[in-house]
């Protein structure tokens, strides 16, 4: 793939096939066309889901000092002594959409035309040497967390014409294994587990099947080392069953641990007769039946308590959506029925939470609302200084996490923060190379320094 015309300049009958193709969309979407489309196509296949950028500033979600992640694809360079393997930007990006296009090749090989992928290649490299927001590059304003998402959606424009097309490429960690994290959770039901217990179990569940997931998908290097190994196949027996009941206790009680579980518990506990209003960001598919299942537990023992669940409103790798919540609530009758509980649709377009891409609508009820509950590495990294009480809870099992984190995976962290709003409990990721513990690098402020000051 090197020998791939990457320069900047176009030709005219560049401009024009990606220009078509963009106006194709808008088209098709019904959204606003305008004298320039490259703007309004740009944020769209980008994630934008609000017509004011500025929105979450202006209502105080966020500041104007917010970064929705730890850096940008333009600071990818072999000059970057933060990243773990320096590596040039073509080099590095030529890999990036390489690697997602094979993924996209094994489950949908009618998708897969040769003959163009070279082309598409080059397209989606251009793209984001676009002047865009303040004149600068696309790649200036896509974030390292979110780049995987973006890049399938520019991917999908060129190859089929729509960005949207959803594609469950990692059927293995979806709908196959949806039955048996069922048998799962059943099994552990018998356990007279209480809530704390549940919502422990619902962050080591971020475990599952962690071995099976790619690099770029996670959008960091994964430690499979504490994974919790799913069947291969859909024939398990109760010893399957028993072995993951096992590994998501023992990975909800790790030694490894920062635990604001019962600081959780107590903001809504305190004060029995205050009404409170709680927006959850859920992650991975298989997690999220467990962390519904939790909910459940939660809002049984808390009257008081409302619950807005705001999942991926489009499916992007193995991230649980609206429709997925819709069918897990199929076989959990009283969260189902539960009128304090609302499955929001209109969640992100892509991996991770932006919050000034979110849909305004999203935006408003945070802003109502008392705290967050927000699941996720790539989720907590993103949503560092928002304006609202939040918890997050996710297991280190990635190079950046351990960074961010200040703990080895190897050593199976758990990891459940409380963050005051404004608040960001990590701090100075672009510096880490200046610090270096145990072998790795860790950022200037982490969440193990903060905890333990």
């Amino acid at each position: 793939m090197k020998s791939i015309n990457t320069s900047i300049s176009f030709d005219k009958s560049e401009i024009k096939s990606i220009s078509d193709a963009f106006l194709a969309m808008l088209e098709k979407k019904g959204l606003k066309i305008d004298q320039n489309p490259w703007d309004e196509a740009i944020k769209y296949i980008s994630g934008y889901q609000n017509t004011n950028n500025n929105y979450a500033i202006q209502i105080g979600i966020c500041d104007n000092n917010y970064c929705p992640g730890t850096f940008t694809l333009d600071k990818i360079s072999k000059k970057s002594k933060f990243l773990e393997k320096p590596i040039d930007f073509n080099e590095w990006i030529i890999g990036a959409i390489c690697d997602e296009i094979e993924v996209i090749k094994k489950k949908y090989p009618d998708f897969y035309n040769p003959s163009i992928v070279r082309e598409t290649i080059a397209k989606v490299i251009k793209v984001l040497e676009i002047n865009f927001i303040d004149n600068t590059p696309l790649k200036n304003h896509i974030y390292y967390q979110e780049y995987s998402d973006i890049v399938r959606r520019f991917i999908l424009l060129f190859l089929i014409k729509n960005p949207d097309q959803e594609l469950d490429v990692y059927p293995h960690l979806t709908r196959e294994r949806r039955e048996f994290i069922f048998e799962v959770v059943e099994y552990l039901e018998k356990k007279n587990l209480d809530v704390g217990d549940w919502v422990r179990i619902s962050i080591s569940a971020g475990l599952l099947g962690i071995d099976e997931k790619p690099v770029h998908a996670a959008t960091s290097a994964i430690d499979t080392r504490m994974a919790i190994v799913l069947p291969s196949s859909n024939s398990y027996d109760k010893s399957d069953i028993e072995r993951v009941a096992r590994d998501l206790l023992k990975g909800a009680y790790s030694e490894c641990r920062i635990d604001a579980v019962e600081k959780m518990l107590q903001v809504i506990g305190t004060n029995p007769n205050i009404e409170l209003q709680m927006v959850s960001f859920p992650d991975d598919y298989l997690e999220t039946i467990v962390l519904l299942k939790a909910y459940e537990k939660i809002m049984d023992q808390y009257p008081n308590l409302t619950i807005f669940c705001v999942p991926r409103s489009k499916m992007c790798g193995n991230d649980a959506t609206y429709n997925d919540i819709l069918e897990f609530l199929e076989k959990m009758p009283n969260l189902k029925s539960n009128r304090r509980f609302f499955p929001i649709q209109n969640g992100p377009i892509i991996g991770g939470v932006n919050l000034i891409k979110l849909d305004e609508k999203i935006l408003d009820l945070i802003k109502e609302s008392d705290f967050l509950d927000v699941r996720g590495a790539r989720n907590y990294e993103m949503m560092q200084g928002i304006k609202k009480e939040a918890f997050f809870g996710f297991m280190v099992c990635r190079e950046i996490s351990e960074s961010v984190v200040g703990l080895s995976a190897h050593d199976l962290p758990f990891v459940y923060v409380h963050q005051s709003p404004g608040e960001k409990s990590f701090e100075g990721f672009t510096e880490r190379h200046n610090r270096i513990e145990n072998g790795k690098m860790m950022a200037f402020k982490t969440v193990k320094d903060i905890n333990n000051s």
